[in-house]
């Protein structure tokens, strides 16, 4: 929604610093002047470290990934992805008994591809379970990019590179 509002009077939206959490340049945001802040759900109470991971050269599992296919991104991942490789954990639905969070922190890369929008929390929570995030996304302007050099704790891929 604020992206729409903020073009209703473009004298006014020049000077606007927007702070959104989906930061799509394609929609308007402005990488350097607008701030994309990440979206995490922690439940209350639960701010501390997630202690569910494993070191990273213990990890048993090379990438992970659960959740709909929301976006064309997801479904070429499924389409290549799910129940073909023992070492590329691809679920669409989590299946019952298991802890989301709890298998990012024993993955390697956590698979982050966009949905509809270019943002997703995602890659926040892939971080905060010490697993490397592999953003698919195209458009999407990563958080404090002007302050954080992202190359350090997540990696990119073109979303034309799903299917490999």
């Amino acid at each position: 929604m604020a992206p729409s509002i903020s073009f209703a009077n473009p004298e006014l939206f020049k000077n606007f610093i927007r702070v959104l959490c989906n930061a799509n340049t394609s929609e308007g945001f402005r990488p350097g002047k607008d701030v994309s802040l990440p979206e995490l759900y922690l439940p209350f109470g639960k701010l501390g470290p997630p202690r569910l991971g494993q070191p990273p050269n213990n990890r048993p599992i090379l990438a992970f990934f659960s959740w709909g296919a929301h976006g064309i991104i997801r479904k070429i991942l499924f389409e290549h992805w799910k129940e073909k490789d023992n070492e590329v954990l691809i679920y669409e639905r989590l299946p019952i008994g298991k802890n989301y969070t709890k298998l990012m922190g024993q993955r390697k890369f956590c698979l982050c591809p966009s949905r509809y929008e270019v943002a997703s929390p995602r890659a926040v929570k892939a971080i905060h379970a010490g697993c490397m995030p592999v953003m698919t996304s195209d458009n999407y302007s990563l958080p404090f990019k002007d302050v954080l050099d992202w190359s350090h704790f997540i990696t990119n891929s073109d979303s034309e590179d799903t299917g490999n």
